[in-house]
């Protein structure tokens, strides 16, 4: 009965962490996706407004100066392209960090479970052992009793 109880209870605290970490794992990702999406969201602002503004200086100036500003607008493209390799970088290191962490506890999650299995193999074979030892016992005691009563 209590190894019953036992059992529920480690399967309820089982579920337990299981849903704990399945809402932690949404929450993570949904927090992550709002932030992409905002950051994106105001590049693309930002992106446009610089380039309108770009457009109107360039409109407005000599053919001469003009070249000038090609330069400073490739400048500025390989910066752009520059810092969004570094974001990407820096999104796969943060994707590679939370895929360690999940691979690491998933291992532990694994691991226990394996030692509460080899326990209960190991209880249930000691069970066994004293049950033949008191069936021993018994059919010993039946035939000394047997060898009194005659």
């Amino acid at each position: 009965m209590r190894r019953a109880i036992a059992l529920r209870k480690f399967e309820q605290v089982k579920s337990v962490i299981k849903i704990q970490k399945v809402w932690r794992c949404y929450k993570c990702q949904s927090i992550y996706m709002f932030i992409t999406i905002d950051i994106i969201t105001i590049q693309s602002i930002m992106r446009r407004w610089l380039s309108m503004r770009k457009i109107q200086y360039l409109k407005e100036e000599h053919r001469l100066f003009r070249s000038k500003c090609a330069l400073q607008i490739q400048t500025h493209v390989r910066r752009i392209i520059a810092v969004r390799m570094y974001t990407q970088e820096k999104a796969a290191v943060q994707i590679q960090k939370t895929w360690r962490g999940y691979q690491g506890y998933t291992d532990y999650i694994f691991f226990i479970v394996d030692v509460v299995t080899i326990q209960n193999k190991i209880r249930q074979w000691l069970a066994v052992c004293k049950l033949k030892y008191l069936k021993d016992v018994v059919k010993t005691q039946v035939k000394i009793r047997q060898w009194l009563s005659r």
